[in-house]
């Protein structure tokens, strides 16, 4: 390996960085699709999208915004059917009926 190269990827590892995500096997399909339709690897569309919303583009706040709500919204679905089982639990417990009488 030459010396230019070797110092290209100490750049490239001192510049980069490495982002795992799992994604739904429907959702990394779809991704795959559109950037297979617009000749564009999925590396360049997180990228592109990571940048925008470094810069803060407006179109891509409002969709984390989006996502947050969403995300509390599923928290507190959670909480309600946690409480759901929780009284359902004490009922049982505490039934009159529980001994068959």
């Amino acid at each position: 390996m030459g010396r230019a190269r070797k110092e290209k990827k100490i750049i490239d590892l001192a510049t980069k960085k490495t982002l795992h995500v799992n994604l739904t096997t429907s959702s990394h399909a779809g991704l795959r699709i559109e950037c297979f339709k617009h000749r564009i690897s999925m590396q360049e569309a997180i990228e592109e999208f990571a940048h925008l919303i470094s810069i803060g583009h407006t179109g891509m706040i409002s969709l984390l915004e989006s996502v947050q709500k969403k995300k509390i919204k599923n928290q507190i679905k959670k909480i309600e059917s946690a409480d759901a089982d929780a009284i359902y639990n004490i009922l049982e417990i505490e039934s009159p009926f529980k001994d068959g009488t």
